[in-house]
């Protein structure tokens, strides 16, 4: 037993190293979209910040300010996230793949092996087919959802242990699964592994209840085994949950505040439905043409073969359980194309999640589970019957390849390289079955990881980049680093070539076209400072780039002050609806200091007070340097929020020199201040704000344009006073005469609450562990 799962690891971490050869080395990285805008920065600026000594509570530089560990996406507390910590991030971001490929491949080992009772052979082309399929492989630039799915099959083993041993031990290892994928920051495949959980035990209930003997053990036994399955899928999700509650708890805050407080809508909810006229390309490689990642859905044309061995002549329980998985893993991937959705859409959790084609990923380990069966049917040299099941399979077949015809329209080449996969893994098949010799397990494997690198081909991750592009900074990113403007807002587009694009090419001849145009539009990123590349320099932003649970809705509705509500994009990107320069006064505003546009646009209008300054086809609009004085405002009124706009769409200069807008809930009745003060802000650390008086005598409102969160407190002279949501979004404390020191503090209690939770769970774990 031993000796094949030895084996079988080195197998699995070979194949994960060589399938993403390209990223291997430091010298190559990723650099599609989704990682250079969204991934990298948010790791840089964690990684900068605990090199620092402080834990990022709080992030200035994005969406005019937010919570940063609240967002499950950063992943904080995740233990994989260490490696950016100690590494350069894009290096860091490639070993983390390459290192969660390999665990997704052995824990569904273990899980075929030591749950399902499948023979190495079979477990290990499971294994390839899971780890490597369409819906891992496409889901590299995601590395939250990425780091979340090994912890599917580890679950699903720890739960169908603890069931099957009656053991409390295996429960608290489930927990503890569950806690760690919730922790890698991606929910939906949390919800999705728990539904796959309460399918395996479902199905154990059932073969229990099948087997037992007399009317008084069925009933006595039926009890028994539904309340135990029940309170194992019970301890999994709530002592998992409680063990990531330190990430939860901040979460759940921040989801309040955030656009998704609302829930999702149902049109929202079926966004990203795998169309019903995709889904034969969806299970099938596409090699050069996969198309959008979600819907891709292949788990290799050899295993795809031995998964209709496995449905038509495996074990009919353990058949039966992963068929069933597959088949509603893609009625639930079929979004609002399945009739039935608008009433699955009210089961508790699922209207939480966008993308249903993400149920796919359901679809793969069912159909690995069918491959690893086919493979242990194949080697016990069992003569086919012509069984009922095998006749339905084969009808099955026929039809879906009739039906799919119309819909597939594929490349001659393409229909071949189908073919010939099909006829690869039948071929082995029959061989297999015919001599049954171990000698042919490693051309099978060896078939099925070809077979699999083969439609991968078209990835982004085969068109890594030189990792200089992170490295070497472009002169208008170095120029504002050292200038420290203030917030950057940027009107440019992108569609654009750069300067030096022949230089470039010159330097880099070893790379393909794809990767040479991927290498040219992350540089184009950065010089336009397109959210979220400026955390990667430090610098502070207007907007930002989340597909989570923020933006704040109340940075959306200041946002409308720029751009028109019904244009503005719900992920808070500005850089594409702003097509022209807003007025001085909202620059004041919102703390610009400089905007960034492009000479493919009509030029700008000189703007007052700023100037101009050309960087290789990219220009900047820049204020004079950002005085660090601010002085306190003597007036204020309580308004409503839509009042609040209308005043700051009228004037927004008013906010800053003469009234506070507080919410509605600050009372009917705030103080006004008198006479003239200056302050200055200290340097210091986001989470901690610090203002001294350096004139004058009066009193007023401190207004700070950074985000009013839960959380903020606040201390004039170091008694605690209120922290008040003013100009719809930002905060402002009240000032009295002769205060000298203004400050304030993030310290969410939320943290406090989670933290406290999550250690009771861990040493709860910890206990039945060691000690049951």
């Amino acid at each position: 037993m031993r000796q094949p799962g030895l084996l079988s690891a080195a197998v699995l971490l070979l194949a994960s190293v060589g399938f993403y050869a390209e990223i291997a080395l430091p010298t190559r990285i990723m650099g599609d979209y989704d990682v250079w805008a969204y991934f990298y920065p948010l790791r840089a600026y964690a990684a900068a910040a605990v090199q620092q000594g402080r834990f990022p509570l709080w992030n200035p530089d994005i969406f005019l300010g937010t919570p940063f560990f609240a967002n499950p996406q950063t992943s904080l507390l995740y233990p994989g996230t260490i490696l950016f910590y100690l590494l350069p991030v894009p290096y860091a971001y490639s070993l983390n793949v390459m290192l969660h490929v390999f665990l997704a491949g052995a824990f569904t080992y273990v899980f075929l092996r030591r749950a399902l009772g499948v023979g190495a052979a079979g477990a290990l082309l499971g294994a390839l087919a899971f780890a490597f399929g369409g819906p891992v492989s496409a889901q590299v630039g995601h590395v939250n959802q990425l780091s979340a799915t090994p912890w599917l099959p580890a679950a699903l083993l720890c739960a169908d242990s603890a069931y099957r041993k009656r053991s409390v031990r295996w429960v608290a290892l489930g927990a503890l699964a569950i806690g760690v994928q919730l922790l890698a920051g991606h929910s939906q495949v949390t919800y999705m592994t728990l539904a796959a959980v309460a399918s395996l035990l479902a199905w154990r209930v059932l073969e229990d209840v099948w087997g037992t003997g007399t009317r008084t053990e069925h009933r006595s036994g039926s009890l028994r085994s539904v309340a135990w399955a029940i309170g194992v899928a019970v301890g999994l999700a709530g002592l998992g949950a409680a063990l990531a509650a330190a990430q939860l708890v901040p979460t759940w805050e921040l989801t309040r505040e955030s656009i998704r407080s609302g829930g999702l809508t149902y049109s929202e909810a079926i966004a990203f439905s795998l169309p019903p006229n995709q889904l034969p390309r969806s299970v099938l490689p596409g090699y050069w043409a996969n198309g959008f990642s979600e819907f891709m859905g292949y788990v290799g044309l050899v295993p795809l073969v031995f998964a209709a061995i496995g449905l038509a002549f495996g074990r009919r329980g353990v058949a039966g359980w992963a068929s069933i998985l597959a088949v509603a893993a893609i009625v639930l991937a079929l979004g609002g194309a399945d009739p039935l959705y608008p009433l699955l859409y009210h089961v508790p959790g699922l209207n939480l999640f966008r993308v249903p084609a993400r149920w796919l990923l359901l679809y793969s380990l069912g159909a690995a589970s069918l491959a690893a069966l086919g493979v242990d049917w194949v080697l016990s040299h069992q003569r086919p019957r012509l069984s009922q099941r095998a006749i339905i399979v084969g009808l099955f077949v026929v039809a879906w390849v009739v039906g799919s015809v119309p819909f597939l329209s594929p490349e001659p080449r393409m229909v071949a390289l189908w073919l010939g996969g099909l006829i690869v893994g039948a071929g082995l098949a029959i061989a297999l079955w015919r001599w049954r010799s171990q000698w042919l397990v490693a051309p099978l494997l060896l078939a099925a990881a070809l077979d699999l690198r083969l439609a991968a081909v078209d990835l982004p991750v085969r068109h890594a980049i030189p990792s200089d592009a992170w490295e070497a900074q472009r002169p208008l990113p170095a120029y504002l680093q050292q200038r420290q403007p203030g917030r950057v807002l940027s009107i440019a587009p992108t569609e654009y070539e750069v300067e030096d694009a022949p230089a470039l090419a010159a330097a880099h001849p070893e790379l393909d076209p794809a990767a040479l145009f991927a290498y040219k539009t992350v540089l184009k990123l950065d010089e336009v400072m397109s959210p979220n590349t400026s955390l990667h320099y430090q610098l502070s932003a207007v907007d930002g780039y989340d597909g989570g649970v923020l933006p704040l809705r109340r940075y959306l509705d200041l946002a409308s002050l720029l751009v028109p509500k019904s244009e503005l994009r719900s992920d808070g990107v500005l850089r594409t609806r702003l097509k022209s320069l807003p007025s001085p006064a909202l620059l004041r505003f919102f703390g610009v200091g400089a905007v960034i546009a492009h000479q493919i646009q009509e030029p700008l209008a000189q703007p007052p007070g700023l100037t101009r300054r050309a960087f290789a086809g990219v220009e900047v609009y820049e204020s004079p340097s950002p005085s660090t004085s601010v002085s306190l405002i003597p007036g204020a009124r309580s308004v409503d929020d839509e009042a609040v706009l209308a005043a700051l769409r009228a004037d927004p200069g008013r906010a800053q020199t003469q009234e506070v807008l507080l919410a509605a809930e600050a009372g009917p009745n705030p103080l006004q201040g008198i006479g003239t003060v200056s302050l200055v802000r200290d340097p210091g650390r986001p989470e901690t704000l610090t203002y001294r008086r350096t004139s004058g005598r009066g009193s007023g409102y401190l207004l700070v344009d950074d985000s009013w969160f839960p959380g903020w407190h606040a201390q004039v002279d170091g008694v605690d006073t209120s922290v008040y949501r003013a100009d719809v979004l930002f905060k402002a404390v009240w000032v009295p005469p002769d205060a000298q020191v203004i400050t304030l503090t993030y310290e969410p209690d939320s943290l406090k609450l989670g933290a406290f939770i999550s250690l009771a769970a861990l040493a709860a774990i910890a206990i039945i562990v060691l000690k049951l």
